[in-house]
């Protein structure tokens, strides 16, 4: 599926907003808020996973930390092709451009799935949360984070059924 004009914007406005030595609203927490807690709620480091996926990775900053967690594991990333200027070669990390609603991968092909804060950007938030959980293994984890709309004032904030 092609990228649509409104994709781009918003990969755009992102990639200007979040920077990793920003002092914005946003960092700040991500930095000392949002990462410890979202980092706690992983799986057991004792626990071998074999393949784990980020969808709306960026420039892969989870995926670098979850290396360092899952030395054993392959991993994932999908983004904007946009998204992916800044992001630097791995062995072990591979990047995939693609929409978060069609994912480009098998059924049951990941033992966890993370998405951290990329929920607010998603415009088929039914269609990739069916896509997440069509790529996760049985008994495997997702991890879901998003920016609360009531906190922050970021992006678009609209639900569509």
């Amino acid at each position: 599926m092609p990228l649509r004009w409104s994709d781009i914007k918003v990969a755009k406005a992102y990639i200007k907003s979040i920077r990793s030595s920003s002092d914005n609203e946003i960092n700040i927490t991500k930095k000392f808020y949002h990462d410890p807690f979202f980092y706690n709620l992983l799986p057991e480091k004792e626990i071998k996973l074999k393949n784990i996926l980020d969808v709306g990775c960026g420039n892969g900053y989870m995926l670098q930390k979850l290396s360092k967690k899952y030395p054993e594991a392959v991993l994932y990333g999908t983004d904007l092709q946009e998204m992916f200027k800044s992001v630097k070669p791995n062995k072990r990390i591979s990047f995939v451009a693609s929409q978060s609603h069609a994912l480009p991968f098998n059924d049951s092909n990941f033992d966890l799935v993370i998405s951290s804060l990329v929920y607010h950007w998603i415009e088929k938030v039914k269609e990739t949360s069916a896509e997440i959980f069509r790529v996760l293994k049985p008994r495997g984890n997702a991890l879901i984070s998003l920016i609360n709309p009531l906190t922050f004032h970021v992006g678009k904030w609209q639900y569509n059924n």
